[in-house]
């Protein structure tokens, strides 16, 4: 359910990334060398432009991912504690992760901030386990 749609999307982007080697590469083999010149400085200063203002969000998104896709210490229901406190979990997105605490308020918790948290303990998933 939740993990199929981000997994999508993960492979949309890679397949966006593809598309654009692809398309460098094809360019490169047919422009004149002046032409790629103009291109590689152009692509690369806004690539550094791109990369000042969007690299915290594209860590938070790759954390997120590492911790949904690969580590999977949770699914939806699950019963985790999260510095020390008891916590069930609601939806699971992309950037963050919905729970309910003990009396029923919704808490948005970032991926990146369980990611690199002191742990996570579920009670739910096949008995007591820490990840």
């Amino acid at each position: 359910g939740e993990h199929s749609a981000i997994f999508a999307l993960f492979c949309s982007v890679l397949r966006l990334c593809r598309l654009l080697v692809v398309s460098i590469v094809a360019l490169g083999r047919f422009a004149p060398a002046s032409l790629m010149q103009t291109l590689s400085w152009l692509i690369s200063s806004v690539l550094l432009a791109v990369s000042f203002a969007w690299g915290p969000v594209l860590l938070d998104v790759m954390q997120s991912l590492v911790l949904l896709l690969h580590v999977c210490p949770f699914d939806t229901g699950d019963r985790i504690v999260f510095r020390g406190q008891v916590l069930v979990v609601a939806h699971i997105k992309l950037l963050n992760t919905v729970f309910r605490d003990v009396y029923d308020e919704e808490i948005y918790i970032r991926n990146a901030a369980l990611y690199a948290g002191d742990g996570i303990i579920n009670l739910r998933r096949s008995g007591p386990a820490y990840v």
